[in-house]
């Protein structure tokens, strides 16, 4: 008898909602975003999460230990038992912590993401300070970005919000959409051109990759220009600013474009959209922008915005996560 089942799909952090066919036995059948009317807004599971039967049940999926027994890439292995391969790791990573101390292992972790807080723990027992997972030189550039910036990450009061400035990201949560229906504007950053970003962006400006800062600077200078700073906010909760209007005075909308292709009209027009439907969220990407060597400092550029208008913390501007979305952020 086939039974659906709602569940949450556990390849990434994302926490799609979906309903899962299985039989009898529990065996999974398929996979579907979820239909219920409650969960309308949540994250819809992509190719990977639709996949999860094959993803569970492909043939050539290991399924036992094997220890290598020819020269490495000979592809000579030998079955071993579940038990005789957490004896033979165990020793080893001990002999090694006996040998050389505890840094000298590092814990690495790929996809998918949901043991990872069980990884993390187990390299903090064993006493090794590296651990580090794919979004080592992904998400985590952010994570460092929002610490040094505000002390945690943040997300955008779309509710609230008059205008939103999204960055690498060529999908908008169904938050972000519907507040576009309701008049908020919406300027997407990225070079690529997805059907969210055709349908919804006000206005799409497509820097070259790795040039997203020199953007963001742009936008600041014109902003700073337009007498938009909030000089309180400022005086209050902000460290550094004359050195950052110095710096940013660099970076005219001629100079921006040479070094990002974006044409100096569109620089101004998005500086105007931002002075002229206040107050101002920014969607950070997790991903592209992160990329780069100079990913830490690319989102710290678009973080200053909020900064520069006086919008971090307050209603319709950037908050908090805790604030709005609970766990929303998972150790990575």
């Amino acid at each position: 008898m086939e039974t659906v089942k709602n569940c949450i799909c556990g390849i990434c952090s994302n926490r799609c909602i979906m309903d899962v066919s299985v039989d009898a036995d529990g065996t999974i059948l398929s996979a579907r975003p979820a239909r219920r009317p409650e969960f309308k807004g949540c994250s819809r599971p992509c190719v990977r999460g639709s996949a999860a039967p094959s993803y569970e049940y492909r043939a050539d999926r290991l399924t036992t230990p094997l220890r290598r027994i020819g020269q490495r890439g000979d592809g000579e292995f030998l079955p071993i038992t579940w038990d005789e391969a957490l004896d033979e790791i165990s020793q080893r990573l001990l002999a090694v912590r006996e040998r050389s101390g505890a840094d000298a292992v590092s814990f690495f972790s790929g996809y998918s993401k949901w043991y990872r807080p069980m990884l993390h723990r187990l390299a903090a027992s064993f006493g090794s300070v590296n651990y580090g997972t794919e979004s080592s030189s992904c998400h985590h550039a952010a994570v460092l970005a929002a610490m040094c910036d505000t002390g945690c990450l943040s997300a955008p009061d779309y509710k609230n919000a008059g205008v939103l400035l999204s960055f690498a990201r060529s999908r908008l949560p169904m938050p972000a959409k519907d507040a576009h229906t309701r008049g908020m504007k919406i300027i997407a950053i990225d070079p690529s051109a997805s059907r969210d970003i055709r349908g919804y962006a006000d206005l799409h400006l497509r820097p070259r990759p790795g040039t997203d800062a020199a953007l963001a600077h742009a936008i600041a200078r014109l902003l700073i220009l337009r007498g938009v700073p909030d000089k309180d906010y400022i005086r209050d909760h902000v460290r550094g600013y004359e050195e950052y209007k110095d710096y940013v005075n660099l970076f005219t909308p001629q100079e921006a474009e040479r070094i990002t292709g974006v044409p100096a009209s569109q620089i101004t027009a998005a500086a105007d959209m931002i002075a002229e439907n206040l107050p101002l969220s920014v969607y950070d990407g997790f991903s592209g922008t992160v990329h780069h060597r100079n990913g830490v400092q690319t989102f710290r550029a678009w973080d200053a915005l909020n900064a520069v208008t006086g919008c971090y913390g307050r209603p319709g501007g950037t908050q908090a996560a805790a604030r709005l979305l609970p766990d929303a952020f998972p150790p990575c």
